[in-house]
């Protein structure tokens, strides 16, 4: 993994435009890209370091078997979020995407694999005329959690390939401005027990380590991701 290796925050939502609006007004972010095909709408939003993608299905799939793995555009750019405990999709509003950069997106991949994990995506290119990245989607042993994985010393974009730019008017770039700066870390709220399998997941996965901050609180870095029990928290950055 890279140092500051957090890419972006992706939220599934139903009402997009509803989600942007409360990211600008109320936490200062800016609307700086934005994708629309048949299926979805997407909308970039930053604040400082921060970065956040808020995603709206446009379509919705009908699946007999709720097989959400089976559910693909062929757009790695485009993830199915579902509620794990009643398999509807994109009913929901959620943060189900935590994307990472990465300096080997096939041995991630392969650690994935080798975990028992599920890989939505294998690793491709995707291109503009800004540039090449290399991405690939996995599952986290967590829920309905992804992980896009991006590669992307050879782009140039501000974004990703498939996104515009947006403009912002100088009222919409001085409300609430500096209110937001970075995403500390990412909480994972799991079943009570859970945690030792989902650290040891994403030590073998993402090369994680763990250690003791105190005799209450374990800590475990990588892409600042943090998972909490009802007991414990846990901490990857």
């Amino acid at each position: 993994m890279e140092t500051g290796s957090l890419h972006h925050v992706e939220i599934g939502t139903t009402d997009g435009e509803a989600v942007v609006g409360l990211l600008k007004t109320k936490y200062g972010f800016r609307f700086t890209a934005q994708r629309t095909c048949s299926y979805c709408k997407q909308w970039v939003l930053e604040a400082g370091k921060a970065v956040i993608l808020v995603t709206e299905a446009t379509s919705k799939f009908h699946l007999e078997e709720n097989d959400v793995e089976n559910v693909s555009y062929n757009d790695p750019l485009f993830n199915v979020w579902s509620n794990p405990e009643n398999n509807r999709f994109y009913d929901e509003n959620t943060v189900f995407n935590i994307a990472l950069k990465v300096t080997d997106i096939q041995q991630v991949v392969n650690n994935v694999i080798e975990g028992g994990g599920v890989v939505v995506t294998p690793p491709t290119s995707i291109k503009d005329e800004h540039g090449e990245i290399d991405i690939a989607v996995v599952k986290s042993c967590i829920g309905n959690v992804y992980h896009t994985l991006l590669s992307y010393h050879k782009y140039s974009g501000h974004f990703l390939p498939g996104f515009t730019t947006a403009e912002n008017t100088v009222i919409e770039r001085e409300r609430n401005y500096g209110l937001v700066t970075h995403i500390d870390h990412i909480a994972f709220v799991c079943n009570q027990g859970s945690t030792p399998h989902i650290l040891k997941w994403y030590e073998k996965c993402f090369c994680m380590r763990r250690f003791f901050i105190n005799r209450y609180a374990l800590i475990a870095f990588v892409g600042s991701l943090k998972i909490t029990d009802s007991k414990k928290v846990f901490t990857i950055e």
